[in-house]
């Protein structure tokens, strides 16, 4: 899988990654009143969490969990982080960075999902992280 995709259940917004190398991912996050998009390192902080993993933990947990989950690049140029609501939505808050120096820019938003998502989801992120 060359893309993926996050549908935001709420307000139409997007997140988009897709491939440029073993590496590398081009990430968009599409929002009312926000579009940005960066060329970011696709490896996981702490070296194995893939986003395969941390989907397939949200869609198991898909009752609610306490806390943050999260997935953050090695580089700090792109986070996630996902709050459970209690009431079967996901918050997923996204952090784009155009860099890793202060001053680049620095684009966040949420994407919201339904636990009805989340199975479906957590399919695509482990078929688009294993694609590399």
């Amino acid at each position: 899988m060359e893309r993926f995709l996050l549908h935001s259940a709420r307000d139409g917004g997007r997140l988009e990654l897709g491939h440029l190398g073993r590496d590398r991912w081009q990430v968009t996050i599409s929002l009312p009143g926000l579009s940005a998009s960066a060329d970011v390192d696709a490896v996981a902080y702490d070296g194995e969490h893939t986003l395969g993993l941390l989907f397939r933990r949200l869609a198991d947990d898909w009752r609610g969990w306490d806390g943050e989950r999260t997935w953050s690049s090695l580089e700090g140029d792109f986070d996630l982080v996902a709050t459970h609501d209690g009431l079967g939505h996901v918050a997923v808050q996204v952090r784009l960075r155009s860099g890793p120096y202060a001053e680049d820019w620095v684009a966040t938003g949420t994407i919201w999902l339904d636990a009805g998502q989340l199975d479906g989801v957590a399919r695509d992120a482990a078929a688009f992280t294993s694609a590399w």
